[in-house]
């Protein structure tokens, strides 16, 4: 997805004990491609190590990549289109996503990535405490989903 940012990182905590000159400085990394986070995640490891400080990779949550002309999105795409009555825009995201822990922990689903996507209502000020969404919208995505269930069938 050309538009799509791959790979980035940020320093996400920052920890600084009064007195002791001790810290900790968490940087959390994200791809969609498992090889260039794994090559990212080294590099930021090496940084730490420039200084002598002790360096810890703690599990990273792990790569997704969306297959925008998969079957099942075209699927999920027309029965959310019935059911809010108008075209429905897909995009990717560059975020950490439920779909790849469930494709990394279940075998059949990465065996066919093509056959899982991410849907879910409007959210406004996401992992903030004013974090909230449209009530409207999270009623819509009960209906699309109870609609996907129902016409299932239709993907054979």
């Amino acid at each position: 997805m050309p538009t799509l940012v791959e790979t980035s990182s940020n320093l996400a905590i920052v920890h600084a004990s009064a007195g002791s000159g001790m810290g900790e400085f968490i940087v959390s990394a994200r791809s969609n491609v498992d090889a260039e986070l794994e090559s990212h995640r080294r590099s930021i490891a090496a940084i730490g190590k420039l200084p002598a400080w002790d360096v810890a990779l703690d599990d990273a949550y792990p790569a997704w990549t969306p297959e925008p002309g998969s079957t099942f999105l075209q699927f999920v795409r027309d029965r959310y289109a019935s059911k809010l009555g108008q075209p429905v825009d897909i995009r990717a995201v560059h975020a950490g996503l439920e779909c790849s822990v469930l494709v990394k922990k279940i075998p059949a689903l990465a065996a066919r990535p093509s056959n899982i996507v991410s849907i879910g209502p409007d959210v406004e000020n996401p992992h903030s405490p004013a974090e909230r969404a449209r009530i409207a919208g999270v009623q819509l995505l009960y209906d699309v989903l109870k609609d996907i269930l129902s016409n299932a069938n239709r993907l054979t």
